[in-house]
């Protein structure tokens, strides 16, 4: 630290006074005591002022040294003046006052006004000691009122301070947030939005004395975050689930219906579920509910389409009609020059085989809201047409059926239109075998007939079908 230096207010001759013991410096005010032995004091790092220094002899001159133990690391020059101290602490100023020639007007003279003593008459030394005491300043500090966000940590910051100790931070109460907490960098955390209020502190120094700053609020907002609705697409009739992207938080998941679809009836019902009354488009935008880290948000709007499902020709049933011809061979018997008469042929008997029994073969699972073949689905139509080749049976009946999810005008379509590509390739694939003489009819608007449960997805697939019945005639 540079030297605090000040200017001697005496200094030089001293004043002549009937208050000072004869043999003692005496020191001005403020400084304190009494037979040369005089204290003061002054806060780091306000410059002191040397206080008057006097003796009863007149024309004395004073001598100034730093005497004894000196933490404070004064200095003075001997003629009083450049007094400086560095450093807290204390120092012990010693003064001497040195004897004039004689006084000017001195009673040992017999009150000669203006006369002098001889040389050395009233020869003798002063002392005093001025011990100073150099206190540590007070100081003040202020923690800095700052804002973030939820997850990310604050570096907290103070400010106004004048020593070289420590800064640290605590929490105080009154906050509104909740999981308030300070590391040991100075970084402060929250598990919720809200307000953590902290104190910052700042330890003493050799120079200035410790301080500890009022509470200041330290706000915590919620992160901003994005929702995207997925657009999406489905058949009339069943029920969309709706689907959200692109968020960052853990709130509640919301639909909503807004204006500007083609279809009629669109609503929303359980969070997530579409419906509509009419083929055509819905528009929904999504919302993510605020938690604790992330505000609330909600998206632009998203179109779900709704189609109808295409309507496929059933063609009439059609009637195969098969001829059976009989031929009759006449074997004639001829008699040779030998005479010998063949033998009669005997009776061949042609066994005829029953006529095969009726009987049912299922094609499915269809997948849900579909009449596509899938591999499995075109392996058991070949099945299907080998059996019927195999055992000559002349007639299939083809009945569409499924499960409850869409509506009933809907799933009418949908038999239809699987028992319609079933009829297609059983026919493709009965002309393969070389069996083009069955006749296949469409069952249309027959009752429904479930084979399980539709309350579980198992139970679903199993009723998405196409029951074929093979008859003999």
């Amino acid at each position: 630290m540079a030297p605090v230096t000040v200017v001697a207010v005496s200094s030089g001759s001293a004043e002549s006074t009937t208050e000072s013991s004869a043999g003692y410096v005496t020191f001005a005010p403020p400084a304190t005591g009494a037979n040369g032995a005089y204290a003061d004091s002054v806060t780091y790092p306000v410059p002191y002022s040397l206080p008057g220094v006097r003796d009863n002899v007149v024309g004395d001159t004073f001598n100034f040294t730093i005497a004894g133990a000196n933490s404070a690391h004064c200095s003075i020059k001997s003629s009083g003046e450049g007094f400086a101290y560095s450093s807290t602490g204390s120092c012990t100023l010693s003064v001497t006052g040195v004897l004039g020639a004689g006084d000017s007007d001195d009673s040992s003279n017999g009150g000669n006004s203006g006369g002098r003593e001889a040389n050395g008459a009233d020869d003798g030394a002063a002392t005093g000691t001025l011990t100073l005491t150099v206190k540590k300043s007070n100081q003040s500090i202020s923690a800095t009122s700052l804002s973030g966000t939820v997850s990310t940590p604050v570096t907290l910051a103070a400010s106004g301070y004048s020593g070289t100790g420590a800064v640290s931070f605590a929490l105080v109460g009154g906050g509104t947030a909740s999981g308030c907490a300070v590391n040991g960098s100075g970084q402060l955390t929250s598990t919720s939005a809200g307000t953590c209020l902290v104190t910052a502190t700042i330890a003493a120094d050799p120079y200035y004395n410790a301080a500890t700053s009022s509470p200041a609020s330290i706000t915590l907002a919620r992160q901003g975050q994005k929702i995207d609705a997925s657009s999406l697409s489905g058949p009339f009739g069943a029920t969309i689930t709706l689907k959200a992207t692109g968020y960052s938080g853990a709130g509640n998941v919301t639909f909503a219906v807004v204006g500007g679809g083609t279809a009629s009836g669109c609503s929303v019902s359980g969070g997530d579920k579409l419906n509509s009354s009419s083929p055509g488009t819905c528009r929904v935008t999504a919302s993510i509910a605020a938690d604790s880290f992330y505000s609330a948000a909600t998206s632009a709007s998203a179109t779900i389409t709704l189609i109808a499902p295409t309507p496929v020709h059933v063609p009439p049933p059609t009637t195969t009609t098969s001829t059976t011809t009989t031929t009759t061979t006449t074997i004639k018997t001829t008699t040779t020059t030998t005479t010998t008469t063949l033998p009669p042929i005997p009776p061949v008997h042609i066994k005829s085989s029953p006529p095969p029994a009726t009987i049912s073969i299922s094609v499915g699972p269809f997948a849900e809201g579909s009449y596509s073949l899938s591999k499995k689905l075109v392996k058991q139509v070949a099945d299907l047409a080998r059996v019927v080749k195999s055992r000559r049976y002349k007639s299939v009946d083809l009945a569409g059926y499924t499960d409850n999810v869409f509506s009933p005008v809907f799933n009418q379509t949908l038999n239809q239109s699987r028992a319609s590509v079933v009829e297609a390739l059983l026919v493709a694939d009965l002309s393969a075998l070389g069996d083009s003489k069955v006749t296949i009819t469409i069952v249309v608007g027959g009752p429904l007939i479930v084979t399980a449960s539709n309350a579980t997805a198992k139970g679903r697939a199993a009723n998405r079908r196409v029951i074929a019945t093979l008859k003999a005639g």
